[in-house]
């Protein structure tokens, strides 16, 4: 018998909250479809570990980024996904951005972070994602607005009781913040939002990388230079540190282009999918970098730098 999932994740994409779907079923999704991925606790039991939203459905592939994830656990290649959003409530997940308190599981009922207060009489305000070419890149307040209050808090403070304020109830897996009793004037349609960039501050490759606690193994580009313009280039990388991985970076010509943290798993791999179709002819310095928890500003670093070389097409 064929025990091949339906749709399972393939890989990590080159952001840390963005993963590669695939599978029989692909074709049955769409952006902005909501998958939750599964993690085998012992033989034959699953628990969600994090729900994705589709940002991107290609011809064999979706392209899903992250919305509620178990920090605990982390997303792994051939992890089982489907489509049953009800199941979130199960597993031990939390916003991906720190921003949100809580997150709506059906019912009325919202599931609180870890380590957040909340108390009858609260406002919720649900917020939508921001998708531009693929990616989603921030979170507004949906529009029309939803706000939920909350009416009864459990004794533990993971689960709250709400009523509905304004607007509908919102799909499962709708992210919420703390809203201000005093209006709704700062509620915007998606169309108005700015487009953020991340990170905010353009990161500067280390000028004396320092090997001792960490050691960036590999810098490899497949398919190998020179290549014309236009060819599709997977940058693979591969760094250890003593104490673990807390980050592994690339810059290309000394631009930071991605960045991939030591929760996602594996933590000493990062492949970064270069698109050169808008590049001009030329030679391309790449530049990996790896760090180990604790050093935050890359003051430590190991790294390795490659040339690749792009041609004009024939």
């Amino acid at each position: 018998a064929n025990n091949e999932p339906e749709l399972y994740i393939l890989e990590q994409r080159s952001r840390m909250d963005t993963f590669l779907v695939v599978g029989t079923a692909v074709s049955a999704y769409q952006p902005e479809d909501a998958l939750v991925v599964y993690d085998e606790i012992v033989p034959d039991v699953e628990e969600p570990v994090a729900l994705l939203r589709v940002v991107a459905a290609n011809p064999d592939s979706l392209t899903a980024q992250i919305v509620l994830h178990n920090p605990e656990r982390p997303i792994h290649t051939r992890f089982r996904v489907d489509a049953q959003v009800d199941q979130v409530s199960r597993g031990e997940l939390v916003p991906f951005d720190d921003a949100f308190v809580a997150y709506f599981i059906g019912s009325g009922q919202v599931r609180v972070r870890p380590g957040v207060t909340l108390a009858e009489g609260d406002l919720l305000q649900a917020y939508a994602p921001v998708v531009v070419d693929g990616l989603t890149l921030d979170y507004v307040q949906m529009f029309p607005p939803t706000r939920l209050h909350v009416s009864e808090v459990g004794v533990k403070q993971a689960v709250a009781v709400t009523t509905l304020a304004d607007g509908a109830w919102p799909p499962v897996g709708t992210v919420l913040a703390l809203a201000d009793e005093g209006g709704m004037e700062t509620a915007v349609p998606p169309a108005t939002a700015t487009r953020p960039t991340a990170p905010t501050t353009t990161p500067q490759p280390t000028e004396t990388p320092y090997a001792g606690p960490c050691l960036l193994e590999s810098l490899e580009a497949a398919p190998p230079s020179p290549q014309v313009v236009g060819t599709a280039v997977t940058v693979r990388m591969r760094g250890t540190c003593e104490t673990g991985v807390r980050a592994i970076r690339l810059f290309i010509n000394g631009e930071w282009v991605g960045e991939k943290g030591g929760h996602i798993a594996p933590p000493e791999e990062f492949n970064y999918f270069w698109m050169t179709e808008e590049l001009e002819p030329g030679d391309y310095v790449l530049t990996a970098e790896v760090a180990t928890w604790g050093d935050d500003d890359w003051q430590f670093t190991s790294s390795q730098t490659i040339t690749y070389t792009l041609t004009s097409a024939p």
